[in-house]
């Protein structure tokens, strides 16, 4: 735009492909599996589910933290909540 000169992406894409360059080298086919086997063995991966449980008190949510080491894909349960009601102040 310095020069007062707007051009699309789509219009730079082309003109690089055009003349053999491609316009993201490092975004090809099968990267994404080539990255997760060279580094699968210190990749971890979380996430949370939650677990309904009928107590004493009724129906209680719970929110589960895990990680999943992806190498071996062993699961590492990180923590639990407890209640509300079950805290102590």
């Amino acid at each position: 735009m310095k020069l007062g000169i707007s051009v699309a992406r789509n219009t730079v894409k082309k003109i690089l492909m055009k003349n053999g360059i491609h316009p993201n080298p490092g975004k090809r086919a099968g990267d994404w599996d080539l990255f997760l086997k060279r580094h699968m063995d210190t990749l971890w991966a979380c996430d949370f589910f939650t677990k309904d449980v009928w107590t004493g008190f009724g129906k209680v949510t719970y929110y589960v933290l895990f990680f999943i080491h992806v190498g071996t894909r062993r699961v590492h349960i990180s923590g639990i909540t407890l209640p509300a009601e079950w805290t102590v102040d």
